[in-house]
């Protein structure tokens, strides 16, 4: 690929995408297209050329229609193959599903790229998804894609070709998963999964049980590097139709809420702790923890804090990654707001291990179901956050300290480098600015920096995390913010660049979040955007 995202030709087809009055799943679509053709210059210019024409609407409709028919025809039923070839196959992947590792009667030979296409007259030169074909693939691979379909030799064939059980050919023909590897047969091969949704694609379909091999290169190759980075682009939009298809049948129904505790459950849960020695709370969860893990055993996920559910609409939050700080947030915010978040119960710290007991907030992670929602309901729960916001910032910072978390100890936050060195307490933003701009002093009084440091901006209780990961929705619509470990006392900007930050490429999400705020904050992004790049945390 021969420039990224960043370049002047894909960030104007990108802003041409998002100019039509398409459905957000249509621009979805054509923005996986750029990002995964083979060349995102070409393909930029192809979007751009076409939005150019009277009707981009129409223009772009077209586009998004001929990428479901181009997949639609690379992923056709396969023909029926030599047996020579085989026999070949199985005996290159050891009778052996070439990902899973399975050896049952079900396997079945399935072509990376159906050979059909190489009667069809719609795909060669002068067809009508030639050029379309071309802006995804480039005209070189078009043409190389072409000799290896048309071509009768047992190795080209086998290069085209893998073993699949039923369940792993489904998720690879329909675009739910794509492989990929490096230069060599040696090199490093991958499996990715579609990540628009949490779907049924199994664990087991998401990496090889071993890494692809054959015992003879020559006679019995392995599958071409550039037919699976064409299955990758072409196979895309196939992952689509179905989720058109939940988007048609609306939004599934709320799951009932199970029995929870009420406000006064919630009375008699704090008494009880109250009363009890802060000595003995650590055994009192250790007790929970074991007749969770007996009677409700739950799996933890890798790199995520772990998070038990608990009768009556409870969650107990573990960790030595628990801070005090999120327990007193949320004090705060109960005490301060109507926002719906997490109430707190309890909170103790035993040998480095926090335990936090609170409420669950009824809906699901808006990351889960960004992709379903529609343009209204995305701005319409921005609008929400903005309301939530303002109730924030009537919260007073009773510390000494101006820049502070909610205890009034250093700041906590994903977007700050992590060093030996505490971020703050800071007695104005200046300071905090100076360590984050550290290694930069020439550039402080230049555009973009200087507008952080020149603009009059209040230090207000934030969040510090409102990614799409900790906003609730239910059924589309605003239902609550949970994970309140970073907040504190910040630039009033911070709260706007810090969300953005989570999703720093998505330049459409960052303009929807700025329909929470009643003031600009772009040209503090922008000085954001630079500090990113050059002071990068990950």
């Amino acid at each position: 690929m021969d420039s990224g995202p960043e370049s002047s030709l894909y960030d104007k087809a990108f802003r041409a995408i998002h100019s039509t009055n398409l459905s957000a799943l249509d621009h979805l679509m054509l923005v996986t297209f750029l990002m995964n053709s083979v060349s995102w210059d070409e393909a930029a210019q192809f979007i751009i050329d076409r939005v150019s024409q009277d009707s981009p609407d129409e223009a772009l409709r077209s586009v998004v229609s001929g990428l479901a028919f181009l997949a639609d025809k690379f992923s056709r039923d396969d023909p029926p193959i030599d047996p020579d070839v085989d026999a070949a196959l199985r005996e290159r992947d050891a009778n052996r599903c070439c990902v899973t590792g399975q050896e049952n009667d079900d396997l079945k030979p399935t072509y990376i790229v159906s050979p059909s296409i190489k009667d069809d007259d719609d795909l060669h030169p002068g067809g009508q998804l030639r050029e379309l074909l071309e802006a995804a693939i480039t005209k070189k691979l078009a043409s190389q894609l072409f000799s290896y379909v048309e071509s009768s030799s047992p190795e080209d064939k086998l290069k085209n070709l893998w073993l699949m059980s039923p369940s792993v050919r489904d998720d690879f023909k329909y675009g739910h998963i794509f492989m990929e590897r490096g230069e060599s047969v040696t090199d490093r091969w991958w499996i990715v999964k579609q990540n628009l949704e949490e779907s049924e694609v199994s664990e087991l379909h998401s990496r090889f049980y071993k890494r692809p091999a054959t015992p003879d290169q020559q006679r019995l190759p392995l599958p071409e590097r550039i037919l699976l980075q064409i299955h990758q682009v072409i196979s895309v939009p196939l992952h689509f139709i179905p989720i058109e298809e939940k988007i048609s049948r609306g939004w599934p129904p709320v799951e009932k809420k199970g029995l929870g505790l009420g406000r006064f459950g919630r009375f008699l849960l704090r008494g009880f702790f109250f009363l009890v020695p802060n000595s003995l709370h650590p055994a009192v969860y250790r007790l929970i923890l074991k007749a969770v893990d007996r009677w409700d055993p739950q799996p933890t996920r890798m790199f995520s804090t772990p998070l038990k559910s608990l009768p009556f609409g409870l969650c107990l939050k573990i960790g030595p990654r628990v801070p005090e700080n999120e327990a007193n947030a949320l004090r705060l915010v109960e005490k301060h707001t109507t926002i719906n978040a997490p109430l707190l119960i309890n909170f103790t710290k035993d040998e480095g291990t926090g335990y936090l007991l609170m409420t669950k907030v009824q809906g699901v992670s808006m990351d889960t179901v960004y992709w379903r929602m529609t343009y209204e309901e995305r701005y319409q729960v921005a609008k929400d956050l903005g309301k939530c916001i303002s109730q924030l910032r009537c919260i007073q910072n009773k510390n000494k300290h101006a820049l502070c978390d909610t205890t009034g100890g250093p700041l906590a936050d994903h977007r700050l480098e992590p060093d030996e060195e505490p971020w703050g307490p800071y007695n104005s933003k200046t300071e905090f600015l100076d360590d984050l701009t550290s290694g930069l002093e020439g550039r402080r009084g230049q555009p973009p920096l200087s507008y952080l440091y020149e603009k009059d901006h209040e230090i207000c209780f934030t969040h510090s995390d409102l990614s799409l990961s900790n906003l609730l929705v239910e059924r589309g619509r605003f239902s609550g913010i949970i994970d309140w470990e970073h907040a504190g006392f910040k630039p009033e900007y911070w709260e706007y660049t810090r969300a953005v930050w989570s999703d720093m490429s998505d330049r459409k999400l960052a303009s929807i979040y700025g329909l929470a705020y009643n003031k600009s904050y772009l040209e503090e992004l922008e000085a954001e955007r630079m500090l990113w790049y050059l002071k990068p945390v990950y």
